[in-house]
């Protein structure tokens, strides 16, 4: 025996690295409980696993609930065994996990006979765990539970005894996890007629996922009691034979002589404990089942019978589980309101995992009010499209299709309008609107000074129309788009060119006329959907409305060893924190908040590839230069794909000149090189209001430069064109270097000047034409990153505070643009909103923003 002890000791040493060490009594651990279930105690995601790792339910994506009933055959083993069991745990906001369990033990009259002397309660008792869990970062989790004994008898032996644990664990990648724990801290101990110390018992453990996923895990558990060296060591293989069938062996090895009714000899091999598990899943259900086999009895080593065992178990879960059963389902997507930045993207990521669910036969697309820009519809589309050509069908259903709507509807197979809408996809505008007139009657005057005839952005408080440069790449953009509307919708169709053109131009249409003219396939209500797609498919179908309300169980303890994260830029880019006023839909990237996400990237050994989505017409070039530099930096150490949804100008491309690639889809708007500065002069409005104002100043003639109450001097002017200049060659250096043009081709096509996506790709300003999608599929072939590892976001968002007052106000960072941003909008003007609060700044920084952004 020894010699095994032997043998096996050193392997357990190896294996967790550590000395275990330690006081007083019996372990509580494995006794006086129903039997244990099989499976890897360190890696034990699941509520059964509760009162063994309460550090494992943060692995879990939501809450769980757990019932087994046990049933011990025969001897008078460790284990009570027989009784049942119920635990639940949950996820209740952000890190922090909650978890309950009961064990009602009726221990079998074998087991009795040897243990009522010790003070064993005939009737049985009850076992009650508390505990709490968090997540501390990425890798690292903790619990704490209180297990509680209740018994009928007051005198019985477990009565009232209540024991503290402690887990750890940690999870530095897909392949490893490791957990330190503390049993009975405490050390309960009570006197009376039976009287009982429980001594403290210290496990560690090690699980080990070869293939990164929970496909096969090999662990390696083991628990010395801190005076008597009582040892269990556990060893466990789980596995997945198909999909949603899934088995577990344990086999636990007993060292010591002070467990219960043991007279072996010190350090002996005392029990062998195999235990055998069968688990089968549904998508929110499972069963398992188990048989128990130990060796021990009464008496020294094995000299008695085996003791037989065996428990049954079900699983309701909040999770979506790997499921052996896969009923065909389609999924709705609910699109509503203006969609931003972020809110595209994190439908494109969504409806990329998506397409590679085996259970989802289709989608319901559901825009209701929807409103983008289209190189963000483009982006939507193509997410679309891919789900399509995984074999999946896809249907879009409007009770009023917008332009944009119906734009996006002609990804799918087939679009249903409600009787009451229509199609209002006729054609494509753009609105300039003009101020100067209305500032003159206030006496403002709009001072600017540019860089580029095609900067036409500051053209609303200098101008009463458009410029000709203006007028001409306005033109030629609208063109460009509305061709690829035209020839999306002809393709989504199955029309021609010529025919989808000519159709288009002779709407809007009502819901019968949208049928008519091939726009549409039905009219019919949103209720009606689900039988049309059972008469198109011959079958019946499930339509899963709750399956973005339930998170898919995680299948790997981190996301990966190398990953693709993504970073989302989205709004006017500010200096200081990024913030947004939700009430009107105003949002601010500030450099700040994205430097601090990009260098974190930069540092972060488990991010492979960086995806910087951007979605802004600009704003401070400061900022903006702020944000290059921690772009430049992430792309020298590790791939940066840029990915431009509906616009990236100016200050928005300006970030992503240096990264390792760029895309951007047809009908985006970039390019935008170019700079302007200024400021408003509100002298014409004093004097109106019988206000004066007088300036004394020391230092040069320039202290007052940016004061509103004056107008700049023509020497003011002419070193502001100067300082301009200066900042314009610097705008040209950084795209000349990250694209691989000289300065002097890069000009050519900046001025201020904006392309279309399309256009862009031919300039060299972008490198493919694509979405969001075909960029992630790039980052994870520059960065080998497998396609099964998740995408991460590392998205800076607000803080709790921001959260709430943001509930209540509408704003997270109060400032004096934020006020701008408020009366801008509630005036309906809050596509000036960054140049208004531009003209009342006391930022000595040139602004670099886009002149137009495109709206359906």
């Amino acid at each position: 025996m020894w010699a095994m002890r032997a043998s096996i000791r050193p392997f357990c040493l190896a294996c967790l690295a550590a000395i275990l060490f330690a006081a007083e009594g019996r372990a509580q651990i494995f006794s006086d409980r129903v039997l244990a279930p099989a499976g890897n105690i360190t890696s034990g995601a699941r509520a059964h696993m509760l009162a063994l790792n309460p550090s494992a339910m943060t692995l879990t994506g939501g809450w769980e609930v757990e019932y087994m009933h046990a049933e011990v055959a025969g001897g008078q083993g460790l284990v009570p065994g027989t009784g049942d069991a119920v635990y639940g745990t949950a996820r209740v906001f952000g890190p922090l996990y909650l978890g309950l369990g009961f064990e009602f033990v009726r221990p079998p009259s074998a087991y009795l006979d040897g243990h009522l002397g010790a003070g064993y309660s005939a009737e049985g008792w009850a076992m009650g765990v508390f505990a709490i869990g968090a997540r501390l970062g990425k890798m690292l989790s903790l619990g704490t539970s209180v297990r509680a004994w209740i018994s009928p008898t007051d005198h019985d032996r477990m009565h009232g005894l209540a024991a503290w644990d402690v887990a750890l664990h940690l999870h530095p990648c897909q392949y490893f996890s490791f957990l330190a724990a503390v049993y009975d801290l405490n050390a309960p101990s009570k006197g009376g007629m039976h009287p009982l110390a429980v001594e403290r018992t210290w496990g560690m453990g090690m699980a080990v996922r070869p293939l990164g996923r929970d496909l096969l895990t090999i662990g390696v558990d083991n628990f010395v009691g801190e005076r008597s060296r009582n040892d269990t060591l556990r060893l466990s293989l789980e596995g997945q034979i198909v999909r949603g069938v899934g088995i577990a062996a344990t086999a636990s090895l007993l060292f010591g002589d002070d467990y219960p009714m043991a007279g072996s000899a010190d350090g002996d091999l005392f029990d062998v404990q195999v235990a055998l598990a069968l688990r089968i899943d549904t998508s929110h259900v499972g069963i398992w089942s188990a048989a128990h086999l130990t060796t021990m009895q009464t008496g020294d080593g094995f000299d008695g019978g085996p003791v037989l065992g065996w428990l049954v178990g079900i699983r309701i879960s909040g999770q979506r589980y790997k499921t052996v059963l896969a009923p065909r389902r389609y999924v709705p997507v609910p699109l509503e309101g203006d969609l931003e930045a972020s809110g595209v993207a994190a439908w494109i990521i969504a409806l990329d995992a998506l397409s590679r669910d085996p259970l989802v036969d289709g989608l319901i697309v559901e825009p209701r009010s929807f409103a983008a820009p289209p190189g963000a519809i483009q982006d939507l589309r193509e997410a679309i499209e891919r789900v399509r050509e995984k074999g999946k069908h896809v249907v879009c259903h409007a009770d009023e299709a917008t332009a944009s709507a119906y734009y996006l509807c002609t990804a799918g197979d087939r679009i249903y309008i409600g009787p009451a809408g229509g199609v209002r996809l006729s054609g494509y505008s753009m609105r300039l609107v003009f101020f100067t007139g209305l500032l003159e009657k206030l006496g403002v005057n709009a001072q600017i000074v540019r860089i580029g005839e095609y900067k036409s952005y500051p053209e609303q408080f200098t101008l009463k129309s458009p410029s000709a440069p203006a007028l001409e790449q306005d033109r030629e953009l609208l063109g460009e788009v509305w061709s690829r509307i035209v020839a999306d919708v002809a393709a989504g169709r199955g029309m021609d060119y010529e025919k989808a053109a000519s159709i288009l131009e002779e709407g809007p249409f009502n819901a019968g006329e949208a049928v008519a003219n091939g726009l549409a396939d039905a009219v019919v209500y949103s209720d009606e959907v689900e039988s049309l797609i059972e008469e198109d498919l011959g079958r019946r179908i499930l339509v899963d409305s709750g399956y973005w309300s339930s998170s898919r169980r995680p299948d790997m303890w981190s996301a990966g060893k190398k990953k693709v994260a993504v970073l989302v830029v989205g709004g006017g880019i500010v200096e200081g924190k990024s913030r947004s006023i939700p009430l009107v839909g105003i949002s601010l990237a500030g450099d700040k908040s994205l430097v601090k996400a990009l260098d974190s990237a930069r540092t972060d050994p488990s991010i492979g590839a960086v995806v910087l989505r951007v979605e802004s017409g600009g704003g401070s070039s400061i900022a903006s230069d702020r944000i290059w530099r921690a772009v430049h930096r992430l792309a020298q150490k590790k791939p940066v794909v840029a990915s431009i949804g509906g616009v990236a100008a100016s200050g928005g491309y300006y970030i992503v000149a240096p990264a390792t690639e760029i895309y951007a889809n047809p009908s985006s708007v970039t390019g935008s090189i170019g700079l302007f500065y200024g400021k408003a002069d509100l002298s014409g409005l004093l004097s109106k209001l019988g206000i004066s104002v007088t300036v004394l100043s020391e230092g040069g003639d320039r202290t007052d430069m940016d004061s509103w109450h004056r107008p700049y001097t023509p020497e003011e002017v002419a070193f502001l064109e100067k300082e301009l200049d200066h900042f314009y060659n610097v705008f040209l250096a950084r795209v000349s270097s990250g694209r691989g043009m000289t300065k002097e081709e890069v000009d050519e096509i900046g001025r201020g000047r904006v392309w279309s996506g399309s256009r862009a790709g031919e300039k060299r300003l972008v490198d493919r034409l694509g979405g969001l999608s075909s960029a992630i599929d790039r980052a994870r072939e520059l960065g080998k990153v497998p396609a099964w590892v998740p995408v991460v976001d590392i998205t800076p968002g607000p803080g709790l505070f921001e959260k709430i007052v943001g509930k209540f106000t509408g704003a997270k960072q109060g400032s004096v643009q934020d006020l701008a941003a408020l009366l801008a909008q509630a005036a309906g003007l809050g596509a000036v909103y960054p140049l208004a609060a531009a003209l009342v700044r006391r930022d000595p920084a040139p602004i670099a923003l886009c002149p137009l952004i495109l709206e359906m």
